[in-house]
């Protein structure tokens, strides 16, 4: 080795960290450290790493060496994965409790007896994703406000959550959904609207949350039956069914025969947390959630399609779950996000996460 090509090497290391030192992470000092001095190393005196590549069954050094450079792009891919994940975290976690203080200021003044809860009343609030769902908007708003404010001794109020919609959605609620409706800053996915919703019915200490698509495949009048079965079972976890009572794969007007298989590899998949999911459409989201459940999925809140991955973390706390069979409808205008090619990509992706969650909380 030259005393010339040691210098340019030192020099190229010392120029990197003069320009980027500052903008690397300090937790991953070390790392950076140790590879450095494994390239000046292999630089400067390649063969003294013979007796460890032999060691590891490596013929070659530069074998070793390209090796160690892999490892470490793939440490560094990792950790920039992880660090993006817990920023997107965070953003998710200041979008939705922005906009679950707004929507708990406008419930406290228009309405605060849902909130001051008389007598041995429960509370429940209907939940409404809404993103780009312009063409449903009016249409899910009339039949939102024929909803009976009441069944049994359960009050029932509703909330459209605007997740950063591209199109009128948002100029659509403030006109047919006024005092209804929730903004977010940021398009947070259908994991974050839920979890808006988990924090407003904290804040205002309601019973249950009814989830609810806005695109108008959910029969928004069976929400009080739905409601009323779930306290009827004490159910934590009721899930509004498209299976129930039909063969899984009987064809069915509001999804696909591969959305059906996939609900079935679903179900099965979820037979890892427990002695068996008892509910043969895990992809649904239409449901009620208890106050237990609420309390259990705030901190777990996953990242994306939410309904398979809380069916599992429900399953591990041994939370009370249960399916009500309901008739859906097909999408009365709008795209689903699960067409296509997206349909199988999602799979892929609740799947994959449905095994790492098992891996993570095996010992739960």
């Amino acid at each position: 080795m030259s005393i010339l090509l040691t210098l340019l090497l030192l020099g190229f290391l010392f120029f990197l960290f003069s320009q980027f030192g500052a903008k690397l992470s300090a937790g991953a000092s070390l790392i950076w450290w140790l590879i450095s001095l494994f390239l000046v190393l292999a630089t400067i005196l390649p063969y003294s790493l013979t007796p460890i590549a032999h060691l590891l069954g490596v013929q070659l050094p530069s074998n070793l060496i390209l090796g160690g450079l892999i490892l470490f792009l793939l440490f560094l891919s990792i950790q920039e994965a992880a660090i993006s994940t817990s920023l997107s975290r965070k953003l998710r976690d200041t979008v939705t409790t922005l906009a679950a203080r707004e929507f708990e200021s406008v419930l406290r003044g228009r309405r605060p007896g849902f909130i001051e809860k008389p007598g041995d009343a429960r509370t429940a609030l209907v939940i409404l994703p809404a993103f780009n769902e312009e063409s449903n908007i009016e249409a899910m708003a009339k039949r939102m406000k024929a909803l009976p404010e009441r069944t049994g001794d359960t009050l029932i109020d509703y909330c459209f959550v605007d997740d950063g919609s591209h199109d009128r959605t948002a100029s659509l609620l403030r006109k047919h959904a006024p005092g209804h409706y929730t903004s977010h800053i940021s398009n947070t996915g259908v994991a974050g609207v839920i979890l808006t919703g988990f924090k407003i019915a904290k804040a205002c200490d309601a019973d249950y949350v009814i989830q609810c698509d806005s695109d108008g495949q959910h029969p928004v009048e069976e929400i009080p039956a739905l409601v009323s079965e779930a306290i009827r079972q004490s159910a934590d976890l009721l899930v509004g069914s498209r299976f129930v009572n039909r063969s899984r794969l009987e064809k069915h007007e509001s999804t696909t025969r591969i959305r059906q298989l996939g609900s079935i590899l679903l179900h099965k998949t979820l037979s890892l947390f427990g002695p068996g999911s008892p509910v043969r459409d895990p992809t649904s989201g239409f449901r009620v959630y208890s106050g237990r459940a609420i309390g259990q999925l705030i901190p777990r809140m996953p990242d994306e399609y939410p309904e398979p991955e809380s069916l599992a973390i429900l399953q591990i706390c041994r939370a009370r779950i249960s399916e009500h069979p309901v008739s859906m409808i097909a999408r009365e205008g709008g795209e689903s996000s699960l067409g296509g090619i997206r349909g199988a990509r999602f799979m892929i992706k609740v799947l994959t996460a449905l095994l790492g969650l098992r891996l993570r909380t095996w010992r739960w």
